[in-house]
């Protein structure tokens, strides 16, 4: 049975979030991985899906500013565990100070991703975070300085470049089969509201 610890630090690729091969058809109860997600409407909410259909991993806290998507998705929760075990909450202080959590998710507006995961390694909380990691490059150095001290797992979310498919390139490139790279082109193949095409 692979433990908890080694669990999250190999955590990340499918979905991006705690989704690995099915190693074991079920785990002892302090084997599972009791999460918090915080932040649960869009890409918040696949991730809180994605935590929700993994064997190892219990959802125990749901947590949105928006109380109509915190209901929803606290009922969704529920039906999928067929109980009512998880709790809701409208701030994600009162997740991250539980002591039965063992990992939070953050799905926020960006400029919460370095607050919430600099509170989480400080309560002894692993996260996985979703882009960008954070505002700027202090709130970097505070993030790994407190995720080194209190021994925490970080985890960004890069979904498909963590896939077989990106490292398969990256292997191609580093092995020089495709000759010296010298020019890339990158391109956005659609709108993100705000930014234009």
């Amino acid at each position: 049975m692979m433990k908890r610890r080694d669990f999250l630090k190999a955590a990340g690729a499918g979905l991006g979030l705690l989704v690995l091969p099915r190693w074991a058809r079920g785990a002892a109860p302090s084997d599972t991985i009791r999460m918090g997600c915080i932040g649960v409407r869009g890409r918040g909410n696949s991730l809180l899906s994605g935590c929700r259909h993994h064997r190892d991993v219990e959802v125990v806290a749901v947590c949105d500013v928006d109380a109509n998507v915190l209901a929803q998705r606290l009922a969704q929760t529920h039906a999928h565990y067929k109980n009512e075990r998880a709790k809701g909450y409208a701030d994600f202080r009162r997740v991250i100070e539980r002591d039965d959590i063992d990992a939070i998710s953050a799905g926020t507006p960006d400029h919460w991703h370095a607050p919430i995961a600099c509170f989480a390694f400080q309560a002894g909380k692993d996260v996985y975070s979703e882009k960008p990691l954070c505002h700027n490059y202090r709130e970097s150095q505070a993030m790994l300085a407190l995720a080194r001290r209190h021994g925490r797992v970080f985890q960004l979310g890069t979904q498909i470049h963590a896939g077989g498919n990106y490292h398969r390139v990256v292997e191609l490139v580093r092995s020089g089969a495709l000759g010296k790279i010298h020019t890339l082109h990158v391109w956005k193949s659609g709108g993100s509201g705000s930014i234009r095409w």
